[in-house]
């Protein structure tokens, strides 16, 4: 089975005329960075869950459903900021795809109890929206080398 956004003309369009948007209005999207970085957060939240179902529905293992979920949840953001010319924030030493792990470990955590799973997928999608906006509210970020 091709991938769902290959096998579906629209999907394609809204992302062209999306990518056209932003071009002509960036200078007023900048305007909007902290409406755009909340609804960031919740659609990282909701598209890794959407990737660890379709794992899920594949019968892939928790390590690769939560490998399609981040990457699922991280790729809009990294097409968005290339197509605006800004340094994605999966590039970054920011929380970012971290959140994404996080919810999707506690998914499977979450997924041995009795809990429903359409209550599970929301747990996790706050789970993750929670953890990523802390950490620009608190600036948290990854760990990087130091230069020797």
């Amino acid at each position: 089975m091709p991938v769902a956004w290959l096998s579906n003309n629209s999907t394609i369009g809204v992302i062209l005329f999306a990518a056209f948007s932003a071009l002509l209005f960036a200078s007023k999207l900048k305007k909007l960075e902290r409406v755009l970085t909340v609804f960031d957060a919740l659609g990282l939240g909701l598209f890794t869950m959407v990737g660890i179902e379709k794992g899920l529905m594949w019968g892939y293992p928790p390590g690769i459903c939560i490998s399609l979920g981040v990457i699922t949840g991280c790729f809009g953001g990294v097409i968005r900021d290339v197509v605006l010319n800004n340094l994605p924030y999966l590039f970054r030493k920011e929380i970012y795809a971290s959140a994404a792990i996080v919810g999707g470990v506690v998914f499977f955590l979450l997924k041995q109890t009795r809990l429903s799973i359409e209550l599970i997928n929301i747990l996790c999608i706050l789970l993750i929206f929670v953890i990523r906006m802390m950490s620009l509210l608190f600036r948290w970020k990854l760990p990087s080398p130091r230069a020797q």
